[in-house]
């Protein structure tokens, strides 16, 4: 994605994998609030995760902002530490010289790559964001998201997401996401890694924990729940 990102004639590029599924009005409700804000580095909206296994859904970002419009770096610290920020990928349009400044796709950083690519440039430019689902993510026990050989290619990833966040590009970001908490998202992984790296604890906020929590109870509970259990949490707390 690399090389053809430097090619792309046009200011705006999307990135879809092959088993993300396009909504209509994407890219027509996208682009025109990109168009009216043009500072801003993306624009994204809710994604519908689907289990293909199970058929189990449910929706991603609803907790964001109820109407559209532009959403400054602020904005999404404050969003962060009320636990309601989420950019979704398969959702989201990048301003291509934004996504550029940041470092474009970063392969090193696996999994979390469109994660790391998502939210340094939303920290730094802000976001547009359209309160409807505009994607869905079919979510396979197949799919690259999970296809690590062990945890510790995971942690190994994330450990790279704290460096580079401690790096001097990123200086200008690394203080807003940490106040976000947005880390937390990654859960018990990163709880550990922060907390056992002094270098990279300034990150170990309230709003972190809290969200750290929130994802560890969500993989226990995929784990442990019973099917009828699981879809009451997806109902109750992602509007499935």
């Amino acid at each position: 994605m690399n090389r053809v990102l430097p090619l792309a004639r046009g200011d705006y590029v999307f990135f879809t994998a092959a088993d993300d599924e396009v909504r209509p009005g994407l890219f027509e409700k996208s682009l025109r609030l990109l168009c009216e804000h043009p500072q801003a580095g993306l624009c994204t909206g809710w994604c519908e995760w689907r289990r293909t296994d199970t058929g189990l859904a449910w929706v991603m970002g609803a907790e964001m902002p109820d109407a559209p419009g532009y959403l400054d770096p602020a904005d999404l610290v404050t969003l962060g530490q009320r636990g309601r920020l989420m950019i979704s990928n398969p959702s989201t349009i990048y301003r291509k010289a934004a996504l550029i400044e940041a470092g474009g796709w970063i392969p090193e950083l696996r999994w979390f790559t469109d994660w790391f690519g998502a939210f340094t440039v939303g920290f730094r430019h802000g976001i547009c964001h359209v309160p409807e689902v505009l994607s869905t993510f079919n979510l396979s026990p197949t799919s690259y998201y999970h296809s690590a050989r062990s945890q510790d290619e995971r942690r190994a990833a994330m450990l790279h997401v704290l460096e580079l966040l401690e790096s001097e590009p990123f200086a200008d970001v690394a203080p807003r996401i940490g106040r976000s908490g947005i880390l937390g998202a990654f859960g018990w992984p990163m709880l550990r890694l922060v907390a056992s790296h002094s270098e990279h604890r300034r990150f170990l906020t309230g709003a972190f924990v809290r969200r750290a929590g929130r994802r560890c109870a969500e993989v226990a509970g995929r784990r442990f729940f019973p099917d009828w259990l699981e879809r009451w949490c997806l109902k109750t707390f992602y509007h499935a």
